[in-house]
């Protein structure tokens, strides 16, 4: 019942275009965006809501990616570790999101959808595209240091994005994706090892190199440091740095897989 109601919010709200209701500094207000018809979905990690999310949804916002955008709180009534390996459950989310995502797109075909997660996140976001039906396709995802094991075989997920998967990954990660993860588990089930947010992803040995071509994996630059991010679990998630490099190449990548 928890599940159904949290999806109902995000056809009613996330499809519709809703906007963000922040009540410490009022709703995120998406400027036109450079393409219409574009819808951000954003997965939080194992906190749910924070003002952390709201953080990297402005700077989105306000780099002008998207024209409806909204945060997907799959991990109520889970919380920290608990919503980390809530497997069962997390799975169960993203079959709804994947159904919410497929109708929409049999709505409206010419619909753009990014989905943007953070850590633990971006476990449902790779359920939710190997949950798609056949021939469906999400415009990008933009996974900000995945909570997910290394060896997670992206194949499935990858032939479900029309432009580029990106992962954010900083090896300075120690304590979450590398201590934590070692101890608690991946949060796609995988085993206890750093996860891909912190030492990147693995191909398996059978993959093709064409298989992993929409993989965009970026490493934690120093450059970074100017927008406040020092390589630490939630620095990527910094509101400068989503505003001016990361909303710039989800536009740029919208831009190419349309063929403008």
């Amino acid at each position: 019942m928890q599940t159904r109601s949290l999806v109902r919010k995000f056809v009613g709200l996330v499809l519709a275009g809703a906007t963000i209701g922040c009540a410490a500094s009022g709703p995120i207000q998406p400027r036109p965006a450079s393409a219409k018809s574009t819808y951000i979905v954003e997965l939080p990690g194992m906190s749910g809501w924070t003002h952390v999310n709201e953080r990297c949804l402005r700077g989105l916002a306000e780099g002008g990616v998207s024209d409806h955008i909204e945060i997907y709180d799959y991990t109520k009534p889970y919380w920290l570790i608990g919503a980390v390996r809530a497997w069962d459950h997390n799975r169960a989310a993203a079959r709804y999101i994947a159904d919410c995502i497929a109708a929409k797109l049999r709505e409206d075909p010419a619909a753009r959808i990014i989905l943007v997660s953070w850590s633990t996140g971006s476990a449902v976001t790779l359920w939710t595209l190997e949950d798609l039906p056949p021939g469906m396709q999400v415009q990008s995802i933009l996974m900000i240091q995945p909570c997910v094991d290394p060896a997670h075989d992206l194949r499935p997920a990858l032939s479900h994005v029309r432009g580029h998967a990106f992962a954010l990954e900083s090896c300075g990660d120690v304590f979450a994706l590398g201590v934590g993860t070692w101890i608690v588990g991946a949060a796609d089930g995988g085993g206890h090892t750093p996860a891909a947010g912190m030492i990147g992803f693995r191909r398996p040995k059978d993959a093709n190199p064409s298989d992993y071509a929409k993989l965009v994996e970026m490493p934690y630059q120093i450059a970074w440091l100017r927008f406040g991010d020092f390589g630490d679990h939630v620095g990527q998630m910094n509101r400068s740095l989503s505003r001016e490099v990361l909303a710039p190449m989800l536009i740029k990548d919208a831009a190419v897989a349309s063929g403008r």
